[in-house]
């Protein structure tokens, strides 16, 4: 449960979705919006139930990779502040990880004023209890964290046709394992799949986010 003020929808359903790792369709279906949320499968060397997905040079599927590791806007600790003005407003400390503290912790300031303890559900006025609205800013402060973690991507362009085809054997979502010439393995998941046609042919390009370790 949570709460936003004048947001765009699109955002604060993205953000909740990348928050959970879930994914969202939307589509026209005649005159109407059709949404559907949706979990990848994991096809990746942690699990034994879906046949593994393996893009790396060893098998010729990966043409060339990039790896891009950034801290530069991690943030592990959210301090959201809730209704009210000055001393009187509420205070929450949500950690994301942990208890993070020296020179690790990278923390933030959260405005959740536009969180209420009094809402109307059903037409009726309902008045949060303190754990309700507790919880509300720990999602709050949640949402902003996942906006601010630690980034680890890689991209690169593979051979549709060694293997394994997107839309066949994967799919958007999809953990894989992925391996470059670098000797760095993982699980990731597919984020981006980019489609392009030129003079020199057809590339496919996906783009692949590495899969945080609980």
């Amino acid at each position: 449960e949570a709460q936003y003020f004048y947001d765009n929808l699109y955002d604060v359903v993205e953000s909740v979705c990348a928050s959970e790792h879930v994914g969202f369709r939307l589509w026209l279906n005649g005159t109407n919006m059709e949404f559907k949320l949706y979990t990848g499968t994991d096809r990746s060397f942690n699990q034994n139930e879906n046949d593994f997905v393996v893009f790396s040079p060893r098998f010729d599927n990966l043409v060339n990779s990039n790896y891009v590791e950034s801290m530069a806007n991690l943030r592990n600790v959210a301090i959201v502040a809730g209704e009210g003005t000055t001393s009187a407003r509420e205070m929450e400390k949500f950690v994301k990880i942990g208890t993070v503290s020296g020179l690790a912790r990278r923390e933030m300031y959260v405005d959740g004023s536009d969180v209420s303890k009094t809402i109307i559900v059903d037409g009726r006025t309902k008045t949060l209890t303190s754990a309700e609205y507790e919880a509300e800013l720990k999602n709050r402060g949640k949402d902003e964290l996942t906006k601010n973690k630690y980034s680890k991507t890689f991209d690169g362009e593979i051979d549709s046709n060694v293997m394994f085809v997107y839309g066949s054997d994967y799919f958007m979502g999809d953990i894989v394992q992925l391996e470059n010439e670098f000797g760095q393995s993982g699980a990731v998941r597919v984020t981006e799949f980019i489609r392009s046609y030129d003079t020199n042919g057809y590339k496919e390009y996906p783009t692949f986010e590495k899969i945080e370790e609980e």
